[in-house]
């Protein structure tokens, strides 16, 4: 009875590890997604240059000398895994994910008086398919139904004494410092920029995280939609010191806000953090781009107490950095006009952290915490997706244009990435929980890209990525996994 007993203990504790994974992975590619679509989408907030308008439209604005611009964005994308487990002979949970995303867009712009509104709305689903039978996600995505994707105030002011010109915005907007390693994300907030006429350009804002989205922290109790509160403070300051090269510097301050339902009283879970960075980027040579950031992590977390007594806490200093330095080269010269990049980042980890976000299973009291946690974006392959702690990604790319002669083929690029992954800490935890070995080789992956644009208003891209599990996995789970993606995109 007690064998029983603990095979069906194991067994479940392996499910559920598996089912945390994926899920781990999904949310993060999903953030990577979203972060792409976001720029894809950036033009549409450029003054001028994008957009429709209708007679009615344009008859309006000739009498109120304002400027309306509107339009759409859709895609369309479909998402197949293999292998999830990393373990063929198990029958894989999820097979794909059909997902429609639209996004309707406005700018009303009043050129006299230097200020701009924009809005975007957001309408989201998926479908996806589990083996045991279909499931329509839409309860789960709710909150990603239907909403304000970004809506915010703008205003310059141009030609003052000592400034070229100042720049606010209040609202709904995209925030970043740096790469946007550290803190990158659509939230709420306010910036102002202001570009001096030495050449310095100061970037000062506030600005709080949406409350729909998921918590770093999914140990606290009820951490999900609807509660994310934490505030993010960021003054970034950058300069062309020569015509190829910038230098930028950045302190950014992260407060935890959050609450627990019901209310813990024994346990904390505020993670609050302090991020430094210097951001280097320019050209060495004629077509070899360079760039180069490092960050460096201080502040305060709650460690795990001891086995005998978990509620048994102690307020701990965070000592962690990450830093990211690659180079790339366009041979435009040359037929496909190719480019070759190299990139190696490495973010660090803690030793007694059983989980890289999560307060249970964290960092053990009396010491450290020493693993880097970013509240921004870092790619790290098509089909393993792992969050930037307690990794070192070496990443080698090309790409090219094949058929850039034919007409209806000139924007088709083929991207070829390899991805080699070590772990800081062997004894340390990385965002995927199948990882449980004390072994420093994570594995590695191949990604193939084809994106193609026949039509100024339609793209059509396909991703494929392979993982090879490494040593820091069980036998069990070494079996390599696949991530397929097509997707469309049509503006209008």
């Amino acid at each position: 009875m007690k064998k029983l007993l603990f095979i069906w203990l194991l067994y479940t504790f392996l499910l559920c590890s598996v089912i945390f994974s994926q899920e781990e992975e999904i949310e993060e590619r999903k953030r990577i997604i979203e972060e792409e679509r976001i720029w894809e989408l950036s033009t549409t907030e450029i003054s001028g240059i994008s957009g429709s308008r209708s007679k009615l439209i344009s008859d309006f604005q000739a009498r109120t000398n304002t400027e309306i611009y509107y339009g759409g964005w859709f895609t369309y994308s479909h998402t197949f895994f293999k292998n999830a487990d990393k373990n063929k002979n198990t029958q894989d949970t999820l097979r794909y994910i059909d997902s429609y995303d639209l996004r309707l867009w406005t700018r009303i712009e009043r050129p006299k008086h230097n200020d701009l509104v924009y809005s975007r709305v957001k309408f989201f689903w998926n479908d996806r398919e589990y083996i045991q039978g279909r499931y329509i996600a839409a309860a789960k995505e709710v909150y990603d139904a239907t909403r304000l994707d970004m809506g915010y105030y703008e205003k310059k002011w141009n030609g003052l004494k000592h400034f070229r010109n100042i720049k606010l915005t209040l609202g709904r907007r995209q925030f970043r410092v740096g790469r946007g390693i550290a803190y990158s994300g659509v939230n709420d907030g306010v910036d102002l920029q202001l570009n001096h006429k030495s050449g310095f350009n100061f970037d000062i804002s506030a600005s709080k995280i949406i409350r729909s989205k998921n918590d770093l922290d999914s140990s606290r109790p009820y951490p999900g939609k609807n509660w994310s509160r934490r505030y993010f403070y960021a003054l970034e300051i950058d300069k062309k010191w020569h015509p190829k090269h910038t230098i930028d510097v950045y302190g950014l301050i992260q407060r935890d806000h959050n609450k627990e339902v019901p209310e813990n009283r024994n346990l904390e879970y505020d993670y609050d953090s302090e991020y430094y960075g210097i951001y280097l980027k320019g050209e060495l040579i004629s077509n070899l781009k360079y760039w180069g950031e490092f960050i460096k992590e201080e502040g305060h977390s709650y460690a795990t107490g001891t086995n005998a007594n978990p509620n048994l806490q102690f307020k701990e200093n965070i000592d962690a950095y990450a830093f990211v330095l690659g180079m790339q080269y366009f041979a435009d010269k040359l037929y496909g006009k190719p480019s070759l990049v190299v990139e190696y980042a490495e973010a660090s980890g803690d030793t007694d952290r059983q989980s890289v976000s999560n307060t249970v299973n964290g960092n053990l009291r009396r010491t450290e915490d020493e693993c880097f946690i970013p509240f921004g974006i870092f790619p790290s392959g098509a089909a393993s997706s792992f969050k930037f702690s307690n990794l070192h990604i070496l990443k080698v790319g090309a790409n090219i244009k094949p058929l850039e002669k034919i007409e209806i083929f000139k924007d088709f690029m083929f991207t070829y990435e390899y991805y080699r992954y070590k772990a800081d800490e062997s004894a340390g935890a990385i965002s995927d929980a199948l990882a449980d070995l004390v072994d420093k080789d994570i594995g590695k992956e191949h990604d193939f890209i084809i994106s193609w644009r026949p039509l100024s208003d339609l793209k059509i891209s396909f991703k494929y990525g392979r993982f090879k599990p490494g040593n820091a996995y069980l036998l069990t789970n070494r079996d390599s996994k696949t991530y397929w993606n097509l997707s469309t995109t049509l503006d209008f």
